[in-house]
């Protein structure tokens, strides 16, 4: 099809039409997102995190990650979300501005999202309110309401005006060379004493670092107390390392299952004490044995504690949250797991 022979109304009715097909795509592509993350499938392509992967796998620059990620997760809360976005009333930028700003606020009230809904009069009703009791899905929907048909400057606008104490910049790292990351975040003035007070107790080497400096030798002094509260102080200090015959292991190859089975005669026990724990770290370096990431890792059973696995560090492993869950979803599939 020849665009330039098309007639002016004919060429602003295509328009109008691909642009509202645009959107009902966009809904779709978020209920697949949210059973992506349900069934933690990023997993299984080596990804850390759903963003990782939205990013990588699915070329979507990090902010249309960010919006949609966001957005899938009110979405969930709040299907009728779901014409909004498909009519164009609410644009995916505002509708995760709004998300970010429901988490802030009930991380400030450090509790669940109350269940009653106080007469609202005004929007500083509104963040009074949720600086109080937290955001029940009701004043979710009256906030998003307000935020229909604006864009995303002036959503944003609401807002801070909702709660301007609240209005800090998000933290955001930056690759400049190949060794060093800048990162931006907000510090309270109370964190930033307490920083110095750090560098004055360091004597004159602390006077000639940098805030970089300093933070990562706070990093290394920090590090010492997990480690000794996982592994015992003695293990931790004597930075001993795997036998090799464990290394293999690591990304769970080469190891027959009915090794990995306990014995009959053993009890079944899931405890895995401070040894153990120690070589497993040293052997998969402090990294999920999956997609290599350095979060909310747990010691995995490869072969699982429920189907007659032992605890002998050949049948464990590092796995991080998701790909541990991810596991289980596939050794268990008639399992519930959360939706």
């Amino acid at each position: 099809m020849n665009l330039k022979e098309l007639q002016d109304q004919d060429v602003l009715f295509q328009t109008k039409q691909m642009a509202q097909k645009e959107r009902q795509l966009l809904t779709q592509i978020l209920h697949l997102l949210r059973e992506v993350e349900r069934r933690k499938l990023f997993c299984d392509l080596g990804y850390k995190s759903l963003f990782e992967y939205t990013v990588k796998e699915l070329k979507y620059s990090e902010g249309q990650a960010g919006r949609r990620i966001q957005a899938m997760r009110l979405l969930k809360e709040l299907p009728q979300l779901e014409e909004k976005i498909e009519t164009g009333a609410l644009s995916l930028s505002n509708i995760s501005q709004a998300q970010s700003y429901f988490r802030e606020m009930n991380k400030l009230t450090n509790s669940k999202p109350c269940a009653g809904t106080p007469n609202l009069t005004s929007h500083s009703d509104l963040g009074k309110s949720t600086r109080r009791h937290g955001i029940s899905s009701t004043e979710k929907l009256e906030l998003l309401q307000s935020l229909e048909h604006k864009s995303a400057r002036e959503g944003q606008k609401i807002l801070i005006r909702l709660n301007p104490d609240q209005s800090l910049p998000q933290e955001r790292q930056r690759q400049i060379s190949e060794t060093h990351i800048e990162l931006k975040f907000a510090l309270s003035e109370k964190s930033l004493e307490k920083l110095e007070e750090v560098r004055s107790h360091l004597g004159a080497r602390g006077n000639l670092m940098n805030m970089g400096e300093l933070v990562d030798c706070m990093a290394a002094i920090c590090l010492e107390k997990p480690k000794e509260k996982n592994f015992g102080k003695r293990r931790t200090h004597a930075r001993s390392k795997a036998p090799e015959s464990f290394t293999q292991q690591a990304r769970n190859i080469a190891t027959p299952t009915s090794e990995l089975r306990r014995e009959s005669s053993v009890k079944p026990t899931r405890y895995v004490s401070r040894e153990t724990k120690h070589l497993v770290w040293n052997r998969d370096q402090g990294r999920c044995q999956n997609c290599q990431g350095q979060r909310n890792l747990n010691i995995d059973h490869i072969l699982p504690f429920a189907l007659s696995g032992n605890s002998h560090p050949s049948n464990l492993r590092l796995l991080c949250f998701h790909c541990n869950q991810r596991q289980a979803i596939k050794a268990f599939p008639q399992s519930t797991f959360p939706s």
